[in-house]
């Protein structure tokens, strides 16, 4: 028979490590003398790991810096690169509507209160709930006190105006008090954005004088009838705005 020879073991032996508890574990944790580790790493080991996030955030931050500069490079300085029609604004801009709703409400543009009550009845949100005429008075005067403030029409580069101009829709409360109230509607600002007054001798001009698309022959008829009907062309030159009803009902 030939010679048994001994088996040679495969693999690994687990050696269960040394088992530490309290303060002596945490200690191993900050310094391990044994193998001179420092919170799981060895100096070495923190040394590469530090040169290689000083690299890496290096160069993150000097990517993120020259793609920062390329996109100043893109803008102006004091005033938008697209401006007017070449902007997504355009030419016309939009109107806002004065006064405006109370916070809780504030996804509507309908203006609805009962002229014979002062205060609300409810609360905003609930299903019964009306409100009075003193909320949109307060408001209303909340806005128009901006144009009475003389600071503030020094500082604004459009200016104020006198409220006397508004006739009896400058004073407290505004009409709200006897369902007749005032609504004031507020041309937003578009930068160097030029006002084409459209009057009876141009009424039906296809092009400015810049040699752009003119508005005025797609003013209502109504409107064109009206515009033409004032005599002094200064008061032909101003903003007009003809409402209607969405829906034939609201007509």
């Amino acid at each position: 028979m030939a010679d048994i020879k001994p088996t040679t073991m495969l693999g690994g032996t687990a050696i269960k490590p040394i088992e530490r508890k309290g303060w002596e574990k945490v200690r191993y944790i900050i310094h391990n003398p044994e193998t001179g580790e420092i919170l799981s790493r060895t100096p070495k080991s923190w040394l590469l790991i530090t040169v290689f996030y000083l690299i890496y955030y290096a160069f993150l931050a000097g990517f993120w810096a020259a793609m920062l500069n390329i996109f100043f490079l893109t803008l102006e300085d004091h005033q938008p690169k697209w401006q007017t029609s070449e902007s997504l604004i355009g030419v016309s801009p939009g109107v806002g509507l004065k006064p405006g709703q109370t916070p809780e409400l504030i996804d509507s543009s309908m203006i609805a209160f009962n002229f014979e009550s002062e205060t609300d009845q409810g609360k905003p949100g609930d299903a019964n709930y009306i409100a009075g005429w003193k909320g949109y008075a307060d408001r209303t005067k909340i806005f128009l006190e901006t144009y009475n403030d003389q600071e503030k029409c020094k500082a604004s580069p459009t200016g104020c105006f006198a409220l006397s101009q508004l006739g009896a829709c400058a004073t407290y409360p505004y009409g709200f008090d006897k369902g007749t109230p005032c609504v004031y509607l507020k041309l937003n600002k578009i930068f160097a954005n030029k006002n084409v007054h459209c009057t009876a001798a141009n009424m039906d001009d296809l092009e400015t004088p810049d040699g752009l698309e003119s508005p005025c022959p797609k003013m209502p008829e109504s409107l064109k009838t009206q515009v033409k009907a004032i005599k002094a062309v200064e008061k032909q030159e101003q903003v007009w705005i003809e409402c209607h009803g969405e829906y034939p009902a609201d007509r």
